[in-house]
């Protein structure tokens, strides 16, 4: 599917989709939690759906009434085979989750997500003498859990994915000993894990930074569960309505713990809220500094700002776009290099020029995230831009083409 984008405005209110962040852990929950929970509000991207899936495999039933699901929990695989898509989140998720299980278990994905690294937990296993092996660094996995349990440390330098598994799986198995994480990176997203599992009865007490004990009187249980809007997603929409016409967006929580949500704190940046509501007006706004360590996944939306800004941004954090759906950083390089627009990458920041984008042809490299980024990034565009391999957007907003037609994107897909 390719995506020929002519220069637009936009104007009207748009809904950004339910987070797949938080689809994703309350599904894996609600797995192990005792009983059945009413997940409410979920979105139906690839992520979500892999994720749907995977828990049905491992034993779960499912139900869905209108946007809500109802989980019934389970501990009784119906398959050992687990297969979860292109899902990065899914996958380091499930390389501790699967430790649940006392059986051998296997985990396979597809296309790139074989291509990156999942042996973040090996030393995890290796602390709790369990029998796996991976395909070099790779999936697919096979593991059976752990005999015994006794304090794990785990490196959460390179991702918090497998953090927030561990934490999730140990607290199914009322973990009696010290996780310790160090260092840890993405820590916005270890607070959501915290923040899901209290809502459905296990509290985690952080003794100091990055060392965990499970508070006596946790036990996962049912609960019902609404699924926030997606910040991400919603980093498109925000960017959109700056560089091509205001916007109201709904769906989004102001006090959210989704790391994305620091997209609002972007120098001089003009909006308001109304209500539960989010208004963002047209706007210049001078090149900026901004430390995305922490919030790697608003990087291609930033990109796309910053190439209408008045002045030269740098955006800090390129070391965490290495294994996204592509390299993030070499793509968005090459990509807006066809437009027009410089991007430099020096050590760990990465600096752009802004210029008006040029009439080409661009790549998504399958990413959704680029693909994303370049269409907003065609707004004001000198000429038409075709993006191929558009489809990539279902990965986490599927009706992303649909919703920004609505409000006057100049999308052609075909």
């Amino acid at each position: 599917m390719q995506n020929t984008v002519n220069s637009y405005s936009l104007t009207g209110t748009i809904r950004v989709p339910a987070s797949k962040s938080y689809a994703q852990r309350a599904l894996y929950t609600a797995l192990l939690a005792q009983g059945e929970s009413r997940l409410c509000g979920i979105t139906w991207s690839d992520d979500t759906l892999h994720a749907a899936h995977a828990i049905l495999s491992l034993g779960a039933q499912i139900r869905a009434v209108g946007t809500d699901l109802y989980v019934t929990a389970s501990r009784t695989p119906r398959s050992h085979h687990i297969y979860i898509g292109e899902s990065g989140l899914s996958g380091r998720m499930l390389s501790a989750l699967l430790m649940v299980y006392a059986q051998p278990m296997e985990l396979h994905g597809a296309h790139g997500l074989m291509q990156r690294p999942m042996d973040s937990m090996i030393p995890v296993y290796e602390q709790l003498g369990m029998a796996y092996s991976l395909q070099g660094r790779s999936l697919p996995l096979r593991l059976t859990g752990p005999q015994t349990y006794r304090p794990i440390t785990v490196d959460g330098s390179e991702s918090s994915q497998h953090v927030s598994g561990l934490l999730l799986g140990l607290a199914a198995v009322d973990y009696q000993h010290e996780l310790c994480v160090e260092p840890m990176t993405s820590r916005p997203y270890v607070d959501m894990t915290l923040e899901m599992l209290r809502s459905f009865g296990a509290e985690w007490e952080e003794t100091s930074p990055g060392r965990f004990t499970l508070a006596s009187s946790s036990a996962l249980r049912s609960t019902e569960y609404e699924i926030e809007g997606d910040w991400s997603g919603a980093s498109y929409s925000i960017v959109g309505a700056i560089i091509a016409g205001d916007l109201v967006i709904k769906g989004l929580h102001e006090d959210s713990l989704q790391a994305d949500r620091a997209i609002l704190t972007i120098p001089d940046l003009k909006y308001q809220w109304k209500g539960a509501d989010l208004y963002v007006p047209k706007q210049e706004l001078a090149g900026f500094d901004f430390d995305a360590t922490q919030c790697p996944d608003l990087f291609p939306a930033l990109v796309a700002l910053a190439t209408y800004t008045t002045s030269t941004t740098t955006i800090t954090g390129t070391s965490r776009l290495l294994h996204k759906e592509s390299n993030r950083a070499l793509a968005l390089q090459t990509e807006y290099a066809k437009l027009g627009v410089r991007i430099d990458l020096e050590g760990d920041d990465m600096i752009i020029h802004p210029s008006t984008p040029q009439s080409a042809v661009v790549d998504s490299y399958n990413d959704h995230r680029i693909a994303m980024s370049l269409a907003i990034a065609a707004a004001g565009a000198s000429g038409p831009i075709t993006i191929l391999r558009a489809e990539a957007v279902s990965k986490s907003y599927p009706s992303f083409h649909e919703d920004f037609s609505e409000i006057g994107a100049g999308f052609s897909v075909s």
